[in-house]
């Protein structure tokens, strides 16, 4: 189900079954109930004439984006918002069409990439639609912050990311397979990674300048 929820989503708009606030209300409890670890619901009151105002009537949140607020304007890292939150809503309520974009965003002290799915609801012909259903489906969440690596270590990241084994980082660093070894071992407790993989996808989302 979780990878077909946006194509769902879209047929049941596409349909007419979420059109009223009652049938989005009733989509998302419907999805609530499914067993998808990684998405998020919304239905949205856009009402307000400032964006930040728009507000979070109901949710199902599986996901921690650093979110659980009421309003778009009560959130923390307002950048995010004005920046890749906000727009997407605000094009659904302009055109009044459902819209699907895959973000890649810095929120707070993470790095998410996502898929968002926006459809309008209640519309009124030549109107503006007051509210909208919105589901986002993550696809990881990394951490960007922490501990600042050494220079040595920066260099063997590097290669573990080129996809060089320890051995080979060895011979090209001239250091001791140990050494590197060791190295490894700090990289992972700097970036609070589970493991070498995940070490080198948090160190690929820094050099990318994902953590700017």
């Amino acid at each position: 189900m979780q990878d077909d929820i946006i194509p769902f989503v879209l047929a049941a708009h596409q349909n007419g079954q979420c059109e009223t606030l009652d049938q989005a209300k009733a989509l998302l409890r419907s999805l609530s109930v499914r067993p998808m670890r990684n998405v998020n619901l919304f239905v949205m009151d856009m009402r307000s004439n400032d964006p930040l105002g728009f507000g979070m009537l109901e949710t199902k949140q599986n996901v921690d984006l650093r979110g659980g607020v009421a309003r778009l304007g009560d959130y923390p890292d307002r950048r995010w918002v004005e920046q890749d939150v906000i727009p997407h809503y605000l094009r659904v309520k302009e055109e009044n069409q459902a819209s699907v974009r895959q973000m890649r965003s810095r929120i707070q002290d993470v790095v998410a990439v996502f898929d968002r799915v926006v459809v309008p609801v209640l519309r009124t012909g030549a109107g503006t639609p007051d509210w909208a259903f919105s589901l986002t489906r993550t696809r990881f969440v990394l951490p960007v912050d922490g501990t600042a690596l050494s220079t040595r270590e920066d260099d063997v990241l590097d290669l573990l990311i080129s996809g060089h084994s320890a051995k080979e980082i060895a011979m090209l660093l001239d250091l001791s397979f140990r050494t590197v070894e060791h190295h490894i071992s700090a990289i992972k407790t700097k970036l609070a990674a589970k493991n070498v993989a995940h070490a080198t996808a948090i160190g690929t989302a820094r050099k990318l300048g994902l953590s700017e």
